[in-house]
């Protein structure tokens, strides 16, 4: 199988948003993949939101109960 060996991104700006204190999509991982598509021509801005948890923006009414990445994936 041809497979593309070089990935590349159109640079449309993106904009990702990641929760200060989010244990489920972890800040660090969203960064790197910023990073990573950045470095293929992608026009990404990454944002932090400070103290805030995963679903800090959901509609309803927040109730944290320290859930856990158990997939230990880091995408």
């Amino acid at each position: 199988i041809d497979r593309n060996t070089i990935e590349r991104f159109k640079p449309i700006p993106f904009l990702l948003v990641s929760a200060e204190l989010d244990n489920v999509t972890l800040p660090d991982a969203c960064a790197r993949q910023a990073d990573w598509m950045n470095a293929r021509g992608g026009k990404v801005q990454f944002v932090v939101v400070p103290g805030e948890h995963h679903d800090y923006d959901a509609p309803w009414a927040l109730k944290y109960l320290n859930s856990q990445n158990t997939s230990k994936c880091s995408n």
